[in-house]
C-alpha cells in the first residue's frame, strides 16, 4: 500500500456516470474527475451519497473505483472511496477489498443506518473496522439518511480511534452536538471547522 497521506483541503464527491446503453460512462467519468481537480479540488470522493453506490452492482463499484484511481495516481491527488453498511462482517469485507488499490488514501464509512444500533454499538462496530482496515477510516455522520442520531461523547470516542482519520458531519447545519464538540475538544474541533462536512486539519 502506498502511505496515507494526513486528509486536508477540499474534497469533491463524484456523481456516477452511465452511457445510453447503462454501463458506467468511463471515459466521462474520467474526464469528470480531471475536471474537479483541475478546478482546484485536493482530492475526489467515490461512492459516496453522491454517487449513488446503493444502486450500483460490485462490478459496477469496482469500475468506478479503478478509473478514480487511476486518475488520482496520475495526478497524485487523494482518493476517498465509499465503503461499508450497516453490517458489521459486510462492512469488513469491502474495506478489505480496498486493499487492491494502493492509491486510495481513505474509506468513507456511514453509520450502521436501519438497525440503528446504540451509541455503544456504534463504537465497537467502527472499533472492529478500525482495527482490520487496510485505509483509514471517515466517519460518515449523516443522520437525516441514516436515523442515527450521535452524542457528542460518541463522536469524541469515534475520533479517538486509532484507525479513525476523521468525521464527516453532514448534518446540514452547525448543530448543539457540533457545537458541543468544537468546544470541549481540540481534535474534535478540527472534523467540523468551515464546513458541516470537513476533514481534521
Amino acid at each position: 500500500m502506498m502511505p496515507h497521506l494526513p486528509l486536508h483541503g477540499l474534497h469533491t464527491p463524484l456523481i456516477t456516470l452511465f452511457a445510453a446503453d447503462g454501463t458506467i460512462a468511463v471515459d466521462a467519468l474520467e474526464g469528470l474527475a480531471h475536471a474537479v481537480l483541475d478546478g482546484g479540488a485536493t482530492g475526489i470522493v467515490a461512492l459516496g451519497t453522491t454517487g449513488e453506490p446503493a444502486t450500483l452492482d460490485a462490478t459496477e463499484r469496482r469500475t468506478v473505483i479503478h478509473v478514480c484511481a487511476r486518475v488520482c495516481a496520475r495526478r497524485s491527488a487523494a482518493l476517498v472511496v465509499g465503503a461499508g453498511s450497516h453490517d458489521t462482517r459486510g462492512s469488513a469485507a469491502e474495506l478489505a477489498a480496498l486493499a487492491a488499490w494502493p492509491e486510495i488514501t481513505a474509506a468513507l464509512v456511514p453509520m450502521p443506518y436501519f438497525s440503528r444500533p446504540s451509541d455503544a454499538g456504534v463504537l465497537a462496530h467502527f472499533t472492529e473496522l478500525a482495527a482490520n482496515s487496510p485505509v483509514p477510516l471517515v466517519v460518515y455522520h449523516i443522520p437525516y439518511r441514516t436515523g442515527q442520531p450521535l452524542t457528542a461523547a460518541t463522536l469524541h470516542a469515534l475520533v479517538r480511534l486509532p484507525g479513525v482519520a476523521g468525521v464527516k458531519y453532514a448534518t446540514g447545519g452547525v448543530d448543539a452536538e457540533a457545537s458541543r464538540c468544537s468546544t470541549t475538544s481540540p481534535r474534535a474541533a478540527r472534523c467540523w471547522r468551515a464546513t458541516t462536512s470537513s476533514w481534521p486539519c
